[in-house]
C-alpha cells in the first residue's frame, strides 16, 4: 500500500508539469484577446487590436507551451 502511494506521488510529480498547460494556453490567448478587445473600443479600430493581440497571444502561449516541454525532455536526456 505505501509503495502504491509512493509510485502515485511520482507519477503526479512528473506529470504536474503537463496538467496545467492547456489552461496557461488558454488563460494567455484569452487574455491578449480581451486586452485587444478593450483596445478596439478605446481607439476604435475594430479589429485591428485583438486580431493582432490574439495572434501574439498564441505566439506566447506556445513559447511558454515549448518551454516546458523542452525543460521536461532535457531533464530526461540527461538522466
Amino acid at each position: 500500500m505505501n509503495k502504491d502511494k509512493q509510485n502515485r506521488a511520482k507519477i503526479i510529480k512528473e506529470l504536474s508539469p503537463y496538467m496545467t498547460l492547456g489552461l496557461d494556453f488558454a488563460i494567455t490567448i484569452g487574455l491578449f484577446a480581451l486586452l485587444g478587445y478593450w483596445l478596439d473600443g478605446k481607439y476604435d479600430s475594430s479589429p485591428a487590436w485583438i486580431l493582432s493581440l490574439s495572434l501574439f497571444g498564441i505566439i506566447v502561449a506556445f513559447y511558454k507551451f515549448f518551454k516546458v516541454v523542452l525543460k521536461k525532455k532535457k531533464k530526461i536526456t540527461k538522466d
